[in-house]
């Protein structure tokens, strides 16, 4: 497991926690990996289910809302998700395989806020 991912899962859950309202949008390359990725955070949250008010895995509505209106929408860039969202932090999983005109769209969505590449 990349310990780097793990730690970000943790740190982002932990951001949605603490700070109501906020948002964060996850992007992975492809759906495979956004759906891997989905799992996860869906283990997270039995765990944590006292901060969770939905989990929503429904086709182009992957997302996690906390109780405290704090959100993490999923997706993935090769379907251009994300464009037009303005988050708090940006989560680039899969950083490293990002075209230049993904990565200059995703620059553009970052710069809102925090942006986290792994």
């Amino acid at each position: 497991m990349n310990l780097a991912r793990k730690k970000a899962r943790q740190m982002v859950f932990a951001m949605c926690c603490l700070n109501p309202g906020t948002t964060i949008v996850w992007t992975c390359h492809s759906m495979d990996a956004m759906r891997d990725t989905m799992a996860i955070f869906d283990e997270i949250s039995l765990d944590l289910s006292l901060f969770i008010e939905k989990l929503s895995r429904a086709h182009g509505e992957e997302r996690l809302i906390f109780i405290n209106g704090s959100r993490i929408y999923f997706g993935a860039r090769e379907r251009g998700f994300g464009r037009g969202m303005s988050p708090d932090v940006l989560v680039l999983d899969q950083a490293d395989v990002m075209s230049e005109r993904t990565e200059r769209d995703m620059v553009i969505l970052g710069a809102y806020g925090l942006t986290i590449r792994l």
